[in-house]
């Protein structure tokens, strides 16, 4: 046997250990995951080894293209059993930790004080669990420190997979003190509670503990200041701001200028949208995602800040007070450009330690939007961790996570994951149905008190589009109504294949653009009437007269004049 053979052959070795592993691993049941974790490790440097039989095969071999699709095959066929791997193990993980929570909740334990580092979970029979001691730190309420404490809090409690939503509520409460403290007193100790203080700690110290801010006193101060007029948008259908502050950055002053009249606007430095969303398109893995807050995590330079004042109080009841904006200001003309130069800045600076997130931070935001993908799960995976990395450099935190895969949702806590509830559809029988469908099993369904619950927090709700609504989307409902009304006189029962049936809804496309907008008039005169096609073309659509083909058998015609048949007949039925 020759030396080549001795390497074929020991490649085909590994490639049939890889095929036992993935016959494993799609029949595996949870009670095997102690086999699956033995697997796993045995083979885990299989790449290795076949990476040096391979390098030796096609250093002998001529056949470079050949080789080449072998080694392709084999590492996607292996990344692939890794990563399917490596989730199952994680799944099995969760699921023994969140068993071992449940019963050592519903064991008795000895009751013991509650410091900082190890909090009391009481179950529902008065007993208490001491729950394990970490290090974290104090927030009494003072807004500097609120920034740091939640940082913190987060890296050590809020991204461990281990801890249920009752451990990180404790663990949020034991450090909460004073005015603090006061915020969350009231809740209970329940899953949802943690959601809920967070929402309530944000609310009471969001814009201040960010810097967003500082008090100031024109009055007493030398300096010249400019105060910008604010108003609030109210959106009751975001998921995270209801309402919001808007600041009116154009707005003219005395001098007849307006601020943003002083300010440069900056280059564009990012891809248009057009390119964006067409290399999104491309790729079989996608995900989506938000930056939190964008353009409050840049700073101004100091000597800059009195530009951004404006006048504010938390309720009627105090004075209108005087703030001065710390950080680049939504509506301002060169918000945009400074935000996304700081992101550039980032992808720069993390090219050679994250190669992959950094081209995707430089090439796939726009604006405050991520949208990006692979064509390998694995490197899908891989992209959005480095993107996390890279952009918490700059206190930039992504929240409304969509992927259209449920494997790149695993690394996102839940509360950062996007939800839609809201499903837009027409008045078509079959949404009607589902709908009527889907209120009598939630009606049976709500006597369960979980279900109930459920159902209210996470509601779906159903919008019809009512017909020519234009602000719904009746306008091209009804467009669509008449493409199939069209279709239906002309074609009929005609069968016709995918190129004829192109060409003819290419014709009922200019029929329908061709229709006039405004009231036809009788004056020869007049200009010729406006259509949609204006907008298209700029002219009237217009095509070369066909000869009469309706004295012809069909099947003496081309595929092409048969078509031209069927509409030349419908023009002489009307």
């Amino acid at each position: 046997m020759t030396e080549m053979d001795k390497l074929i052959n020991k490649r085909g070795q590994l490639k049939a250990q890889l095929s036992r592993f993935e016959k494993f691993i799609n029949t595996v049941e949870e009670d095997n995951f102690d086999q699956l974790k033995i697997r796993f490790q045995k083979i885990e440097n299989t790449i290795d080894i076949f990476d040096e039989v391979q390098a030796e095969i096609e250093y002998l071999s001529g056949e470079i293209d050949e080789e080449d699709l072998e080694r392709e095959t084999f590492e996607n066929k292996y990344f692939s059993l890794v990563t399917k791997a490596k989730r199952l193990l994680k799944q099995s993980v969760k699921k023994s930790s969140s068993s071992s929570n449940k019963s050592s909740a519903s064991a008795a334990a000895t009751p013991s004080v509650n410091h900082i580092d190890s909090p009391i979970l009481v179950t529902n029979d008065n007993n208490t669990v001491k729950l394990p001691k970490i290090s974290l730190p104090e927030f009494s309420g003072n807004y500097e420190d609120f920034r740091s404490f939640k940082e913190t809090f987060n890296s050590l409690i809020d991204n461990r997979p281990d801890l249920d939503q009752i451990k990180k509520f404790l663990y949020l409460r034991s450090c909460l003190k004073k005015d603090a403290f006061q915020v969350i007193e009231e809740l209970e100790t329940a899953a949802d509670s943690y959601q809920i203080a967070w929402d309530l700690l944000n609310k009471r110290f969001e814009n201040k503990k960010l810097g967003h801010m500082e008090e100031i006193d024109s009055s007493q101060s030398t300096d010249k200041f400019n105060f910008l007029p604010h108003h609030c948008v109210c959106n009751d259908n975001s998921s995270t701001t209801k309402i919001r502050a808007v600041f009116h950055a154009s707005c003219k002053t005395s001098s007849d200028l307006s601020f943003n009249n002083i300010l440069m606007v900056g280059p564009t430095i990012q891809e248009d949208l057009v390119s964006i969303v067409l290399r999104f398109r491309r790729h079989q893995y996608v995900m989506t995602a938000d930056i939190t807050k964008m353009y409050r995590q840049v700073n101004l330079v100091p000597e800059h800040r009195n530009l951004q004042c404006i006048v504010w109080r938390e309720n009627q009841d105090e004075p209108i007070k005087e703030y001065r904006l710390n950080t680049v200001t939504y509506g301002t003309a060169p918000a945009s450009y400074l935000a996304t130069r700081c992101l550039q800045e980032l992808a720069i600076l993390n090219k050679d330690h994250y190669h992959v997130g950094a081209l995707a931070t430089r090439r796939d935001f726009y604006m405050d939007d991520l949208m990006c993908g692979s064509d390998n799960l694995e490197e899908a995976l891989m992209m959005q961790q480095e993107v996390i990395e890279i952009l918490s450099q700059g206190k930039f935190e992504l929240h409304k996570w969509c992927a259209n895969n449920p494997a790149l949702f695993e690394p996102i806590p839940p509360d950062k994951i996007e939800v839609k509830y809201i499903l837009n559809v027409d008045n078509a029988t079959n949404f009607i149905g589902t709908i009527r469908e889907l209120k009598k099993s939630i009606k049976q369904a709500l006597k369960d008190p979980q279900i109930s619950e459920y159902t209210s927090n996470e509601g779906i709700t159903w919008n019809f589009i009512p017909p020519r609504a234009p602000n719904f989307g009746g306008l091209w409902e009804s467009s669509i109504t008449s493409m199939k009304y069209h279709l239906k006189r002309v074609v009929g029962n005609a069968l016709l294949t995918f190129e004829e049936m192109s060409t003819y809804l290419a014709m009922i496309e200019a029929c329908l653009n061709s229709r006039p907008l405004i009231p036809l008039s009788t004056d020869p005169n007049d200009f010729s009437t406006l259509t949609p096609g204006h907008f298209l073309i700029g002219d009237s659509l217009t095509a070369i007269i066909e000869p009469d083909l309706t004295t012809y058998k069909a099947n003496a015609l081309s595929r092409w004049r048969r078509i031209q048949q069927l509409s030349q007949h419908f023009w002489r039925r009307l």
